[in-house]
């Protein structure tokens, strides 16, 4: 009995290696703990600010949760971050092009920006829908409207 508690154990922290490895990949974060290489300005390192999103195609600022991650210039989530629903078994990453208005609402979500790697209906609507009950944070210099994304991260259940 001790020899298969001990083989299921072995299999769950196999799983759970595997899928922190998933969610680093995902997030563009080097699985092998050393910092890759990432940026714009050329040469080696990384660029951006300390709260960034790694893997972000752009470089001022955002911050990451389980299974999503957002990349909005300056500003931060106002409330719970809402999760994205569905029942079905696929699985894939969802990036989700957004426009916030000056009161940190978004105003409109459109799924399969660049970096997406699936291209299921039903995952585009998922991550639509919660994108858009998204709110943000807001401060005197906001301009009227603007673009970012929100990544969403799909695993089978």
């Amino acid at each position: 009995m001790l020899e298969e508690e001990r083989k299921k154990k072995e299999q769950e922290d196999a799983a759970k290696k595997a899928l922190q490895d998933k969610m680093n990949k995902a997030f563009g974060q080097n699985t092998s703990g050393n910092s890759g290489s990432q940026g714009t300005a050329g040469g080696t390192g990384n660029q951006g600010k300390p709260d960034g999103v790694a893997g972000a195609n752009n470089y001022k600022g955002g911050g990451s949760g389980n299974g999503y991650a957002w990349s909005l210039d300056g500003r931060g989530v106002r409330g719970s971050f809402p999760q994205a629903k569905t029942g079905i078994q696929v699985e894939g990453k969802v990036v989700v092009e957004i426009l916030v208005d000056k009161q940190g609402n978004v105003i409109k979500a459109t799924p399969g920006a660049k970096g997406s790697t699936t291209a299921n209906e039903e995952l585009f609507k998922a991550a639509q829908e919660a994108a858009m009950r998204a709110k943000f944070t807001t401060t005197e210099s906001d301009a009227n409207w603007q673009k970012g994304y929100i990544t969403y991260i799909f695993d089978l259940q």
